[in-house]
């Protein structure tokens, strides 16, 4: 095993039958087989269109089915198999409706539970089954062999923090399945010079093949690099994920890694909704979520822009059908040169999340500000950073919010900021919207300024 420094999670270099030995082990302890699903998922992306349409429509109609008749939510408001008839379902309404969007006949021993990060500013909770669990991998995999990298290869994520979001049973068994599945996570939350050192030697070191993470979080730890010019990063390839890539990212991240880009469009309430091709096209996993947008005359379609609504087809623990995610999307697209007949979406319009910053380049994740949120009675909540050393942090409570509520949450805030931002904590009725009708969960007055200073380099 190499021994990693102690904030950072060691590996081993296991052969690679072993490793797969290993995953077939971790299905029989969980219940579900990962390495099925992934390769039945690799089969389906070269299936005709006409037998993946079919294909999905039998999954959309059995999972409807199992919503009108074990969901109390579904089963009150007499709904059948018709998708038409369901409401759109948005992130407020599954957090007021939570109990009664669970199933009645699942065993609670087969499912955990999973909550966001709350990057939207809303906090949501989602129980997920071991079948749920088996089919997100199956899909997230494939994705990953679009650049060459197979389940078992070594691949490190640079994220805010690596479990927190999990219910402490399945906390337990991430870390296994990261273990045997070569997957490490490295803590960026916060991204400094040193600490940007520290990342950069341990890639160095740990000799990844794929690397995965925030956008945010990635384009920060490149400006680092660069400036610092500790030397390009190389591996097989690099996915920007959870928010979309802007020019000025996608121009950091190439200067830092010699690799390709290939970005994944998901979310934790459903796992990973397209991943972007070789071609540079994004594919939708027709296998494991059913699409649709609503557009801004009302009308509900598979084809156009609006704003994303995802039907889940394998999760019957706690259904979604129609969830509003809040992203923009254009679905419908080319055929894909490929040659793979998942079909495509033409544009992503979707998260946009501003960092929180000080005045000697370190950068906060957008994650932070939910983080002190986790398990509190909130609804929502921003942040807004008006100086390099205050920031006013809005929540939006529940009816059971208290005043040791606030008080643990501004701590807790202060803490994951080092101590290095004065916070005010305000509880609030709503949180408004911008002009443009988005609702950032970070607004910072320095992101202009940080912008202007850290640009990529000139080609």
């Amino acid at each position: 095993m190499h021994r990693a420094p102690a904030s950072e999670p060691g590996y081993y270099n296991l052969p690679v039958g072993l490793r797969r030995v290993l995953i077939s082990a971790y299905r029989r302890l969980r219940g579900h087989p990962p390495l099925k699903y992934w390769e039945e998922a690799e089969a389906r992306q070269w299936w005709p269109r006409e037998r993946l349409a079919e294909y999905q429509q039998q999954q959309l109609t059995e999972a409807l089915r199992h919503a009108s008749t074990h969901v109390p939510y579904y089963r009150e408001r007499g709904l059948g198999d018709r998708l038409a008839d369901y409401p759109v379902l948005t992130k407020l309404g599954m957090i007021e409706h939570f109990e009664s969007l669970s199933t009645t006949n699942t065993d609670r021993r087969h499912s955990f539970e999973v909550a966001t990060g709350g990057s939207t500013g809303e906090q949501v909770v989602v129980r997920v089954d071991f079948p749920e669990h088996a089919s997100r991998l199956g899909v997230s995999w494939r994705g990953d062999c679009w650049g060459g990298i197979k389940p078992w290869d070594r691949g490190i994520a640079l994220y805010g923090a690596s479990h927190l979001g999990y219910e402490s049973r399945e906390r337990l068994f991430r870390p296994l399945l990261y273990l045997i599945t070569n997957r490490l996570t490295l803590n960026c939350l916060q991204m400094s010079p040193q600490r940007a050192r520290e990342v950069h030697a341990y890639l160095r070191r740990a000799k990844p093949v794929a690397i995965l993470g925030y956008t945010s979080t990635l384009a920060s730890f490149s400006c680092h690099i660069l400036e610092q010019s500790l030397g390009r990063i190389t591996c097989k390839k690099v996915t920007p994920t959870a928010e979309q890539l802007d020019a000025r990212s996608e121009q950091l991240i190439r200067a830092c890694f010699d690799a390709p880009l290939m970005q994944r469009y998901g979310c934790r309430e459903v796992g990973d909704i397209a991943h972007q091709c070789e071609h540079g096209n994004w594919h939708l996993n027709a296998d494991h979520v059913y699409l649709e947008v609503l557009k801004a005359d009302g009308t509900i379609s598979t084809t156009g822009r609006g704003r994303l609504l995802i039907t889940k087809l394998h999760n019957r623990w706690q259904p979604l059908v129609r969830y509003d995610l809040g992203d923009m999307v254009t679905l419908g697209g080319e055929p894909c040169p490929c040659g793979r007949c998942l079909p495509t979406m033409s544009e992503l319009h979707g998260r946009v999340q501003s960092m929180i910053y000080l005045e000697d380049g370190t950068t906060f994740s957008p994650q932070a500000p939910g983080l002190p949120a986790l398990g509190k009675p909130v609804v929502e909540w921003q942040l807004i950073q008006d100086s390099a050393t205050h920031c006013r942090y809005l929540v939006v409570p529940k009816p059971d919010f208290t005043a040791k509520h606030a008080e643990q949450m501004k701590t807790e805030l202060a803490q994951w900021l080092d101590g290095k931002l004065d916070v005010t904590l305000e509880v609030v009725d709503e949180i408004a919207p911008l002009p443009s009708g988005k609702r950032p969960c970070v607004i910072s007055a320095l992101e202009a300024q940080h912008k202007a200073k850290y640009q990529p380099p000139a080609e």
